[in-house]
């Protein structure tokens, strides 16, 4: 049994490439004026370690407990991996088109020395790829040539791509190998070809979980698994894969995440994470399928308590998506649902936008309010966007101060009459009117 224990220590050391307990001093250095954050990772998190202006000729100095692949993220949106795993990281800046050089981090200087020799094949393979194209394909003689050079440099990145088993670096490693996987998924033609490659995801994820939660790779995978359904619906041989088929699986798919992350990340976070996904791409009718397949699961870990007035809301104002023609409620005449949403809560968004949609299809006039808890914002204006008709938005600061300051559960709705008396309060679009 000792034996056994010593052996699992010596492993999982390998597999974290020995991180230390310990915090990290991390010790930036510039020659120019720079603003950097340095972001990490758990899971879909984003973590921000630190936020720093470095001088010219001078040095900052960060102190943190995180330890993983994190991003150094310049002012005007350079950025560039960093991990972090010893006592002491030393970074030296020079300016922000440069990548950083690294003093005495054989990680750092692995990772950066193994990406810049993939990128150079990548390159010469992408144009000789582009040179045989456009030979006249009855030069044969110059054709061979190029294949056989094209022949050359693939043989030379997959011996590139075998360093990758080098144990010593195997963090690193596993990150690479999560790149390599996500870059593979643009091969894919057939629905055959997408669910073998979903599978490789599925197991590679299962398997390495503990390795990737600490860097931005859950992330792309999650978006490029999803994207991949995109691929094959392009492809114009594959007919039967139709619109229905599409959306099936990619709400199949959000299930499968659920279950490889089950006891790693809360199912509403995956729930969140991949209808994000399709709203960040004004793709609302999916992230609405998505979120009406999974409610019941999202819901319960959401629910708090209902809206503390139950009679009637007092007087409030309100604009148009222009912030234009600011009215009070008390002047709208007629049967009204106020939305409450919040930056914080993507469901609260999309079912907003879901029971608007839902209203115009069964001719129901009512108008919407969208009341954020926030204060109004973009955020909040583009939902107008995503929705043919009118939505009104609450621009009220008083009045959101006052009664949104507690912690409600989202989403909800309350249909008023034309008073604002309080007819109904519901968590769901489709019992509001029941």
């Amino acid at each position: 049994m000792r034996f056994f224990f010593i052996g699992l220590m010596v492993f999982l050391s390998i597999c974290f490439n020995t991180f230390s307990s310990e915090n990290t001093t991390i010790i930036i250095r510039s020659d120019t004026q720079i603003e950097f954050v340095l972001q990490g990772f758990k899971g879909f998190e984003r973590l921000i370690i630190g936020q720093k202006i470095v001088a010219p000729d001078s040095q900052v100095e960060l102190l943190t407990d995180y330890k993983g692949f994190a991003l150094l993220i310049f002012k005007d949106g350079q950025q560039y991996p960093v991990i972090i795993s010893d006592s002491i990281l030393h970074i030296d800046l020079h300016e922000a088109n440069t990548p950083p050089n690294f003093k005495n981090s054989s990680e750092n200087e692995f990772l950066y020395e193994w990406l810049s020799k993939y990128r150079k094949q990548q390159h010469v393979l992408l144009l000789l790829q582009k040179k045989q194209d456009a030979s006249d394909i009855t030069d044969l003689i110059n054709l061979e040539e190029i294949k056989a050079e094209q022949s050359e440099v693939e043989k030379q990145q997959q011996q590139h791509i075998e360093t990758l088993a080098n144990p010593e670096f195997k963090y690193v490693n596993t990150l690479l190998k999560a790149r390599l996987l996500n870059e593979s998924s643009s091969n894919i033609k057939t629905i055959d070809d997408l669910n073998a490659k979903k599978e490789e995801y599925h197991q590679f994820i299962d398997k390495n979980y503990e390795i990737l939660q600490h860097s931005d790779m859950i992330i792309q995978l999650a978006a490029q698994y999803f994207m991949m359904h995109e691929y094959v619906s392009h492809v114009k041989k594959d007919i039967s894969h139709t619109k229905m088929h599409y959306q099936n699986a990619v709400v199949t798919g959000v299930g499968k995440w659920i279950k490889i992350l089950q006891n790693r990340i809360s199912s509403t976070k995956v729930i969140e994470f991949c209808a994000k996904l399709y709203y960040d791409r004004s793709m609302v009718t999916m992230a609405i399928l998505i979120f009406d397949y999974y409610r019941d699961e999202f819901v319960a870990e959401n629910i708090n308590y209902l809206f503390p007035l139950k009679k009637q809301l007092p007087d409030f104002e309100f604009v148009n998506a222009m912030r234009l023609n600011k009215q009070n409620s008390s002047n709208l005449r007629a049967n009204k649902i106020v939305a409450i949403v919040s930056d914080k809560s993507l469901f609260s968004k999309v079912e907003t936008i879901a029971l608007a949609r839902s209203l115009a299809d069964s001719n129901i006039n009512i108008p919407i309010i969208i009341t954020p808890i926030e204060r109004l914002s973009e955020s909040h204006l583009i939902l107008d966007k995503m929705f043919a008709g009118d939505l009104y938005f609450m621009d009220d600061k008083a009045w959101q101060e006052k009664y949104l300051n507690k912690e409600i559960s989202l989403p909800q709705f309350i249909l008023l009459d034309k008073d604002s008396k309080i007819i109904k309060i519901s968590n769901y679009r489709d019992v509001l009117f029941k």
